[in-house]
């Protein structure tokens, strides 16, 4: 019996090595004609005019397309195992496109992997976006925000600049002038002071040459593929520049000057009190930013200054860890046969209504002091801002409270700012940015009662810090 299983063993051994020597001879045939096709395809590729191509950076990449579209399209018509074409385009160095098995041929209009038996995607160039109306109740809203919008196509040429100012006016409305005369008193307990600020070159070429070369320039129209291009060159003079301005805690005024772009928050799009004014500022002044952050994140964390129910803008803490610890508070609750109430809470407009001055007063409270304390009080003072839409510019005008919005140091000093707002409650609450959950459990009347004590003390919190 053992004698029968060895032979039976041996046969299968032989057959399975003439199949792999047929196989490995058919292979390597195939290969050959995958050869003689992607040379001829190649060649038929680089016939044309590619020396006209090749002049401008747009031009390279129509090449770089147009050959990937061939070589796919031969791949998909070759003849044999229906796998080997996939594996060779995984194995293709300049191939990044991988379509799947229904997606072979590629699009004549815009080169995507359209499905067999068809020659386009039926993309259309230049079609307008249409609008569909998923409930009829919406019908009426939508016919009133196309209404207002075809009336504003139809103004006259010389209204634009007159209507960029009425945004900008609108938007201003939102900013709030401080009383100097009442700010309080923020806590008895300071936090030691935050060491100096040391520039070096190292560190401001490492910064450069990690900047997105494809990103907006600022006002100064600096272009971060040139400061990342030339980083080793312009690393010194940019690191004098930034140990200069941290040491006389002066910020230069073209780094304090923005173009706000405005980005759709919620609501009719033709309301410009729906928009979030974003400014995109120069790169340099990011960089320094960046270092900056980098030196105050650091005296935050080894002092514990920053509150820990603080989710937002935080390493390694998202809505998620905020929404783990919300849920987890209430499935014991619920375990235990016990009620819970909450608030959910968020601050209108609470970036721009940062006031300066009480804002400086809590840098100093959590150790910000000397030139440090300057510079960001020159950082956040006579700051100005132009609204671009649709290419026209309004008037420059003063900002005199709120963050920076687009900068790094934005968020930062945001979370500095709504710091203290947990302290003295006794429900438990959760922060992410400007938006809070307040919630209790509730054993007994009195549970309640201490919420409502809890939601009064948060007004008050706002009323005395003008948010």
């Amino acid at each position: 019996m053992a004698a029968m299983r060895l032979w039976a063993l041996l046969l299968v051994l032989l057959l399975a090595c003439q199949l792999k020597l047929k196989w490995s001879k058919f292979v390597q045939n195939y290969d050959l004609d995958i050869c003689e096709d992607l040379q001829t395809t190649c060649t038929q590729t680089i016939s044309k005019n590619t020396t006209e191509l090749l002049r401008n950076e747009s031009g390279y990449r129509e090449f770089s397309r147009a050959k990937k579209s061939c070589v796919i399209f031969r791949l998909g018509r070759l003849n044999g195992p229906s796998q080997l074409p996939m594996l060779l385009l995984l194995l293709g160095g300049d191939i990044e496109v991988n379509p799947g098995h229904n997606w072979k041929f590629p699009c004549a209009i815009c080169l995507k992997p359209v499905k067999k038996n068809q020659t386009s995607c039926q993309q259309k160039r230049n079609v307008k976006r249409k609008v569909y109306i998923k409930k009829k109740a919406d019908s009426a809203r939508i016919k009133q925000e196309l209404q207002t919008l075809i009336t504003t196509q139809h103004q006259e040429p010389n209204s634009s600049d007159v209507s960029v100012d009425k945004m900008w006016a609108d938007f201003e409305g939102n900013i709030r002038h401080e009383n100097p005369n009442n700010i309080p008193p923020v806590g008895l307990d300071p936090k030691p002071s935050i060491g100096t600020i040391i520039i070096t070159i190292p560190g401001v070429i490492k910064q450069l040459q990690s900047l997105k070369p494809h990103k907006a320039s600022g006002p100064d129209e600096i272009p971060p593929w040139f400061l990342k291009e030339y980083a080793t060159e312009i690393g010194p003079m940019l690191a004098a520049i930034f140990q200069t301005s941290i040491d006389s805690g002066c910020t230069p005024s073209k780094w304090k000057h923005a173009n706000v772009c405005g980005v759709h928050k919620n609501g009719p799009k033709s309301d410009p009190a729906n928009y979030r004014p974003i400014s995109p500022t120069c790169i340099s002044s990011k960089v320094l930013e960046h270092i900056i952050h980098s030196h105050v994140m650091k005296h935050l964390e080894q002092h514990a200054i920053l509150t820990d129910v603080q989710h937002g803008f935080r390493a390694r803490r998202s809505t998620v860890t905020q929404l783990i610890l919300a849920i987890h508070d209430m499935a014991k609750a619920i375990q235990d046969n016990k009620s819970i109430h909450a608030a959910v809470l968020d601050f209108s407009k609470a970036f721009d209504k940062v006031p300066h001055k009480r804002l400086i007063i809590k840098l100093q409270y959590y150790g910000i002091h000397g030139s440090l304390l300057r510079w960001f009080e020159s950082f956040l003072t006579n700051r100005s801002q132009t609204v671009v839409c649709e290419g026209k510019h309004s008037h420059p005008t003063q900002v005199t409270s709120g963050v920076p919005q687009g900068t790094v140091l934005g968020p930062l000093l945001f979370l500095l700012y709504v710091n203290d707002l947990p302290d003295n409650l006794k429900s438990q609450i959760r922060l992410f940015a400007d938006d809070a959950l307040l919630y209790g459990i509730m054993s007994n009347e009195e549970d309640g009662d201490q919420l409502q004590e809890d939601l009064q003390q948060l007004e008050e919190w706002q009323n005395k810090w003008q948010m």
